[in-house]
């Protein structure tokens, strides 16, 4: 056998290679594969100049400075946060910098200093205590530096050693720190990355809130309304029957950057979040190196317990600002990230009521021979969502012109961040996603807004794509979902797919792999009661579980949805509703109390007991606050709970899942320590309980409750329902007569 010949060379060259590259490998928490970025807020890390780690290791958290949340550290009162770590020439150490309150000049200036502590190591690489060197990265003076103060500073610092350091970082604060009591110090998002080695492959996701497909021009709007999109377009892939799995915005922008429908990762009205179990797009992305930042102004997504800062190096809130506003602010993010891979989620409020367009717009799209009240805005005080009467035809006019104008600054608004775009050069290396959470209603139903009903002017919404595999100008008539979105940034990265992904990447839409029967789902709504829709073209299923009715409708021939025809097509109905079961509904049953706020009382406390007869198999709290208490002993919660501050717009709530064959639940209740039956509803509805002590079976209630809505849903009560799960025996997704008679026997399905 002849043997090899190895040219010494090449060995040298390739130990050079890894002795360079294998302390960059080992500085990762985990493999990625996106190379190399290393963020530091999974670094275990040192308080003080101890040489021992202490345990247990404060986590970063979200620090908040003029509406922007960045995930770090306070620096402790000792003033120094240390990082055992390796540093390697060409990189870049990024962070944020934070210091807020008083500062008074007169007591002393305070000096901020970043500093590597090399180390000696031993034979194995490891450092030892002993200091070999001590290099000063940054330092400023709070004196001379008045900008640091009230704001996040951007620090990017070029690593120009010339060899491989090993040692500690190190962030502190010197001078004399009892003068400035006042001050907290706030590192935020501490990053190395190696600029030269990333592919630069950006993804700019953006949402719009309110904004129904058919008032783009790309969609057939015949007026032009929305001229800067349909130039967008025109270089973009359209996907014509988009539709989101939600009518409102928490449950379908969840869905939008997770992937799953909001029961299946928990983002509904039950949770009034989305779960830390859910994974989002921006924790896959920063795990694989990306610059991730939010911009938005929907409180549902901006509030500090909406769970959508997961993964977020940056994420900046403010409640219902202008366009032009939140695109400045992605700007710098971006501005920040050039170089670095990002991914930004800009999201918009300016559909939304209330409509206030700017006068330019209003007179463009709103009639002059109106006279009526909405002359020139249409405000929440008039309060049509929860009328009953149907408004005059000319106030409706008026409202949906308001809102178009609304839509027509925001397409304008849209010139800006196109251009600047193009004028740096991101247009040939970024995803740009554009796409909406739901769209609004102006009694094409019978009522008004949105997130009660599951029809297209509330779920068709927009979904336009450019970039790199999506053809420019086509318009593609295949059934597409929001849930297709995080899928499609991960085929368009190279990344693995997640297992539990809902959606499927829009690249195989695209080329035409994904089969014609596919069925889109959605759920939830925010009032009224619970429905969900399944989509299977031509026919759209839409089933209210309160009342056990479907409507069916033909979107080919009757797109307005106006004609149902679920009495000719029971066949169709049945095999819809049947595939809406056993895709959305827990095998596991529930009782859900809820501890509603109220806009016209003062908080109450809630005290008492839950009990299960049977046991309580788990507990899941949600939106407790400080003062909130509840213990669970064998098949008892003991509670005191005060209902929810209107101001958060949380209510606080449990979910009770009972033992298996335990279906009872009994509440013993005190109000402020005195017995106020009225402050109970039992059993999901707006009837108020007879006693303070109350017994409800999950059979008494129906298939899915109806939720409280109107003035009741604001009284400052405490509300009790109970969802029957269908267990292991309905989890296939087969259609066969043995399921199908079931769920006839338990009245899902009407005979």
């Amino acid at each position: 056998m002849k043997q090899a010949y190895i040219n010494p060379k090449f060995v040298t060259l390739a130990v050079i290679i890894i002795i360079i590259l294998l302390p960059i490998f080992c500085m990762k928490r985990e493999p990625a594969n996106r190379f190399p970025v290393i963020s530091l807020l999974s670094y275990r890390f040192l308080i003080n100049d101890e040489t021992e780690l202490r345990s247990p290791f404060p986590e970063p958290s979200r620090l908040i400075i003029n509406n922007e949340s960045v995930e770090g550290w306070s620096i402790p009162d000792a003033s120094v946060l240390r990082f055992s770590m390796i540093i390697h020439e060409g990189g870049i150490l990024s962070c944020r910098l934070g210091i807020t309150g008083d500062f008074l000049a007169s007591n002393g200036d305070l000096i901020f200093k970043i500093d590597f502590i090399e180390k000696y190591t031993d034979e194995n690489r490891v450092c030892t205590d002993r200091v070999k060197n001590t290099f000063n990265l940054y330092e400023a003076s709070l004196l001379n530096n008045p900008s640091l103060r009230d704001s996040w500073t951007q620090i990017d610092i070029p690593m120009t050693n010339s060899h491989i350091l090993y040692g500690d970082l190190r962030f502190s604060v010197e001078g004399n720190l009892e003068n400035h009591p006042e001050l907290t110090y706030l590192w935020g998002a501490p990053t190395l990355y190696f600029p030269d080695m990333l592919e630069k492959k950006n993804i700019l996701l953006i949402g719009v809130d309110t904004l129904r497909a058919d008032m783009l021009t790309v969609y057939g709007e015949p007026q032009n309304l929305t001229p800067v999109i349909a130039e967008f377009a025109q270089s973009s892939t359209t996907f014509m029957q988009n539709r989101s799995q939600s009518p409102w915005t928490l449950p379908s922008f969840a869905s939008m950057i997770t992937g799953g429908l909001p029961s299946r990762i928990g983002a509904t009205m039950l949770s009034w979040s989305l779960p830390g179990r859910a994974t989002s797009i921006a924790e896959i992305l920063r795990d694989n190196g990306y610059a991730t930042g939010t911009v938005c102004s929907n409180t549902y997504i901006g509030n500090s317990s909406s769970g959508f800062q997961q993964g977020m190096d940056s994420f900046w809130y403010s409640y219902n600002v202008r366009a032009d506003v939140s695109i400045q602010r992605a700007e710098d993010f971006i501005n920040r990230s050039k170089d670095r891979d990002w991914f930004c989620f800009l999201h918009f409020e300016d559909p939304h009521t209330p409509f206030t367009p700017l006068p330019e717009f209003a007179a463009r799209w709103c009639d002059p021979s109106y006279t009526g009240e909405f002359k020139t805005a249409f405000t929440e005080d008039a309060d049509w969502k929860f009328s009953s009467t149907v408004p005059p035809e000319a106030d409706i006019d008026q409202v949906r012109n308001l809102y178009r104008s609304e839509i027509s600054y925001l397409d304008s608004s849209l010139a800006e961040l196109f251009n600047f775009l193009e004028e740096n050069n991101l247009m040939d290396n970024t995803l740009i996603i554009f796409s909406g959470d739901h769209g609004e209603e102006f009694y094409e139903h019978g009522a008004f807004e949105h997130g009660h009903t599951h029809y297209d002017e509330l779920v068709k919404t927009p979904l336009i794509i450019q970039g790199e595999g999506f053809p420019e100008g086509e318009k593609i008539s295949d059934l597409t979902g929001n849930t297709d979105i995080v899928p499609t940034i991960l085929r368009w990265l190279n990344i693995p797919l997640l297992d539990d992904l809902e959606g499927v990447p829009l690249q195989d839409v695209v080329a035409g792999t994904v089969p014609d029967d596919r069925i889109i789902y959605g759920e939830d709504n925010i009032r009224g009661t619970q429905r969900k829709y399944a989509l299977q073209w031509p026919y759209k299923c839409i089933y209210d579980y309160s009342d056990r009715t479907c409507k069916l409708f033909n979107l080919e021939d009757d797109p307005g949805e106006l004609t149902d025809i679920s009495s000719l097509n029971p066949e169709i109905s049945s095999s819809l509703i049947y595939k809406i079961i056993t895709k959305m509904l827990s095998d596991k049953s529930t009782f859900n109390v809820w501890f509603m706020g109220s806009f016209i009382e003062n908080p109450h406390l809630f005290t008492g007991t839950l009990r299960v007869p049977g046991g309580i198999d788990s507990v899941l709290p949600f939106a407790l606050s400080g003062d909130d208490t509840w213990t669970l002993e064998g098949d008892t919660i003991i509670f005191s709970i005060t209902n929810a501050d209107p101001s958060t717009n949380v209510d606080k709530h449990f979910v009770i899942v009972p033992s298996e064959d335990a279906d009872t639940l009994e509440i013993e209740f005190l109000v402020d320590g005195e017995i106020h039956p009225e402050k109970l509803f039992p059993l999901g509805t707006n009837v108020s309980a007879e006693s303070n002590s109350v017994s409800v079976k999950l059979t008494d209630f129906p298939l899915v409750a109806n939720i409280p809505t109107g003035e009741n849903a604001f009284s400052g009560a405490m509300y009790v329902w109970g969802i029957l799960g269908l267990g292991e025996i309905l989890s296939r997704n087969e259609l066969d007569p043995e399921s199908i008679a079931i769920l006839k026997s338990l009245g899902y399905i009407p005979e």
